[in-house]
């Protein structure tokens, strides 16, 4: 698990927002049964999320550990899900809105 929660969350605000601003476009009349935060890391977005949607059913996956138990224990109210974002897609979820912060990373393991 090479993502840190806690040097990452150093700057949520910084990261929460392009979160905000979208939301604020989505117009009021926009209630949603289920949102899904992928790539929900420490949580911050989910939770705005789940403020904005209060009757909805609001899960934030993320495939790190230790950003999920920085989410988990900051907002136990909200179901996170470890998971990879690529199975995600696999399933038949339907989407009305995607907001997709996931970034896709590759580690070289070869030796010189």
């Amino acid at each position: 698990d090479s993502w840190n929660a806690k040097l990452y969350s150093q700057f949520l605000e910084l990261r929460a927002r392009p979160a905000k601003d979208l939301l604020s476009a989505i117009p009021n009349s926009f209630q949603p049964e289920t949102v899904y935060d992928l790539g929900c890391g420490p949580g911050n977005s989910t939770n705005l999320l789940e403020k904005r949607w209060p009757n909805a059913n609001v899960f934030g996956l993320d495939a790190s550990i230790d950003m999920l138990q920085q989410a988990k224990a900051a907002f136990p109210n909200i179901n996170f899900i470890q998971g990879d974002i690529a199975n995600f897609f696999r399933c038949k979820h339907r989407l009305k809105i995607l907001i997709y912060r996931g970034i896709k990373r590759e580690e070289n393991n070869e030796t010189s």
